[in-house]
């Protein structure tokens, strides 16, 4: 198969809260708790056991693997049925260009330990 992604994903496996910030419906809702399975520049990919809707901003904090931590919000862009939950696809809204390169130095040294 084909990748068509624009920016490389790496694996990242983290256990955190996002809180739902709009939703097509506006209704409030508790944070949920999700686990990242990948991050790239533009977005990330994560599991959660809750249908989230597509088009839905959330927002919550990510840490690297060179324990730098960022603010982000996401938006949902893909969502897809697991036996035990969802899969999410979200790209970064607003993201500050300083966060980009946060997430390109972690990808190169976790390569680099990889690589060891």
């Amino acid at each position: 198969m084909e990748e068509r992604r624009l920016y490389v994903r790496t694996d990242l496996h983290e256990r955190i809260s996002l809180t739902v910030i709009g939703t097509y419906d506006q209704a409030p809702r508790k944070p949920l708790e999700v686990e990242i399975t990948d991050i790239s520049t533009d977005g990330i990919g994560f599991n959660c056991s809750e249908d989230i809707g597509l088009n839905t901003f959330l927002t919550g904090v990510v840490e690297l693997w060179n324990n730098y931590s960022m603010q982000i919000i996401i938006k949902v862009i893909r969502t897809r049925q697991l036996e035990d939950g969802f899969n999410y696809g979200c790209i970064f809204v607003g993201m500050d260009p300083a966060d980009g390169l946060k997430i390109k130095i972690s990808q190169l040294l976790q390569e680099a330990q990889e690589g060891q």
